[in-house]
């Protein structure tokens, strides 16, 4: 039998929270570090956040004496970011880094701006570095099919932390023209891609790709979409290597959660983030292996911290041990997102719940 690599994203664990790396970390451990830092976001924000000194005005960090505490407070939403980003701010603006600009919809609606200072960049980095080691060795060939160009853009961000691991990062940015990747990747000798699932699969699917010599590619990373499990395995067979995903959205700065060798599920970004998953009709926790909606509570942001922010992705934590043997919570890939309330149907063994309308 197999013996499957542990996640990379455990030792970072042990080491951000000053564990020995002898030892091995349990649930307990986590989550006493969690509720450590909960409870200093909590504090953190309702002194220097005007929107959370209004939000939590009856609620006192003190009553938190275990993370389940967490579900009696209200839900941050993104109709309040839109309404008045400012109010989140817990810096001076000329400690902002980056300011990301989301759009919406709507014309009517208000964009949702993101602030971020250097110190919550660096976190993402971090998170990059390590967390894509579990594919990338040091001096491989890397093509970024991601926005990329601006300073701290998540492809900016993915190409620093990739860069630490010692691999050679080549800046592609978005995918115009499948032949013009085809030959970069040639003309680079690209061993790895990283891109996000639609245009990797585009590419697979492209026949100039067989230009491209059977095992030139090893190892390929999606990113910033939800990718079907059936499309993966395309992609993987395409270029008979392994496919890794990472989940993450631009609220969580940016990385949320990244699979190991295992590809059974994200290993949460636990050190950085508090993940609850509950019923979006009406906000309860639920339990594990019950698909619900992702709320995000920030744990070491500094510029723009987020307090059970409503992602509105649908996903499960999954109660099974991870094959690779690490103790950190694992979540499943994230359901389409439809705006009437949704009713689970059918079996789950292709990957995520099938919905249907109340």
């Amino acid at each position: 039998m197999m013996t499957l690599s542990r996640t990379p994203l455990e030792a970072w664990m042990k080491a951000k929270i000053g564990w020995s790396a002898r030892r091995d970390i349990t649930r307990q451990v986590l989550t006493t570090y969690q509720l450590e830092k909960l409870r200093t976001t909590l504090d953190y924000v309702k002194c220097r956040s005007p929107f959370y000194r209004r939000h939590f005005a009856t609620h006192s960090p003190g009553t938190v004496h275990g993370l389940q505490d967490l579900a009696r407070w209200p839900l941050t939403t993104a109709d309040d970011l839109r309404r008045d980003p400012l109010a989140f701010l817990c810096v001076s603006q000329n400690m902002v880094e980056r300011v990301v600009t989301l759009p919406t919809r709507s014309k009517s609606d208000h964009p949702k701006r993101l602030f971020f200072s250097a110190a919550d960049l660096e976190l993402a980095v971090d998170f990059f570095h390590h967390g894509f080691s579990t594919l990338v060795a040091p001096q491989q060939r890397m093509l970024l099919l991601m926005p990329c160009r601006k300073p701290y853009s998540v492809g900016d961000l993915i190409s620093r932390g990739l860069a630490r691991l010692g691999a050679s990062v080549i800046a592609h940015g978005p995918m115009q023209s499948p032949e013009a990747v085809v030959d970069a990747v040639l003309q680079n000798q690209i061993d790895c891609l990283v891109g996000v699932p639609s245009e990797m699969a585009a590419l697979s699917r492209y026949p100039g790709a067989g230009r491209i010599p059977p095992g030139q590619i090893r190892s390929i990373w999606l990113g910033t979409q939800n990718a079907l499990r059936s499309a993966v395995k395309e992609i993987g067979r395409f270029w008979g290597c392994p496919v890794l995903q990472h989940y993450g959205a631009a609220e969580m700065c940016p990385g949320g959660g990244v699979e190991c060798s295992a590809r059974d599920g994200f290993h949460l970004r636990e050190a950085d983030l508090l993940i609850e998953i509950v019923d979006p009709r009406t906000s309860r926790p639920v339990d594990d292996g019950t698909y619900g909606e992702v709320l995000v509570t920030t744990l070491t942001r500094e510029a723009m911290p987020l307090v059970r922010y409503r992602t509105g992705h649908l996903a499960a934590i999954m109660r099974e041990p991870c094959p690779c043997g690490s103790t950190l919570r694992r979540m499943t890939s994230i359901c389409p997102n439809p705006r009437e309330p949704l009713v689970l149907k059918g079996d789950f063994s292709d990957g995520p719940p099938s919905y249907s309308r109340l």
